[in-house]
This record gives C-alpha cells, structure tokens and sequence, in this order.
C-alpha cells in the first residue's frame, strides 16, 4: 500500500475517534426539575427530583461539595444522591442559572 493513502487512512482513523470521544466527553447536562429545602442560601438540599417525566425521592445524600471556577468565580453546588430507584446519581446546582442539572458522566 502506498505510504499516502496510509498517511490518509490514518488521519481519517484520527478524525473519526475524535468525533466520538467529542460527543461522549462533551453531552450537556440535563437539566432537571427539583424540590430543594430553601434555606437561608436559598436552594440548598434536594428533597426530590423528575428525569424524563419520572419522580424520584432523595433517600439519601451521599455526599456533596461546592465546585468554583477560578477564572469566572462560576459556583455549583453538586449533590451525589440515592435515589427512590435504587440509584445513585450526581445533580448539581448552578447558582449562576439558577437551574438545577443532572450531571453527565
């Protein structure tokens, strides 16, 4: 085979695996419906959660953190929580949107 159509092949091999590790790395997160205690900070604990039409009760919060961008201060506070289903899932809150996602990983 000539030394061409494998530098071709190559960069073809390269251009395709980029695209699917671009779509698998960079899914936005879904956003999704919560009933959170308001506290003083305003949304502070999920209480209870809909994804795609189903409701879910927070059994348990695992664990959870605050996460603060350095160049743009962006905070989200993100909950790693038990579901009513049985599983475990990652929602987070964006205190700039004011919006509430489930993370994709």
């Amino acid at each position: 085979m000539p030394l061409c159509n494998l530098f071709s092949l190559r960069i073809l091999i390269k251009r395709f695996y980029v695209l699917q590790i671009g779509y698998t790395l960079y899914m936005p997160d879904e956003i999704v419906k919560v009933v959170a205690y308001s506290g003083y900070r305003g949304e502070e604990c999920p209480r209870l959660f809909m994804i795609r039409g189903q409701s879910i009760e927070v059994k348990a919060i695992v664990s959870m953190w605050v996460e603060e961008q350095i160049e743009n201060k962006k905070r989200k506070r993100i909950f790693q929580v038990r579901g009513s289903d049985g599983y475990e899932h990652k929602i987070y809150y964006d205190e700039e949107m004011k919006q509430w996602y489930l993370a994709k990983e």
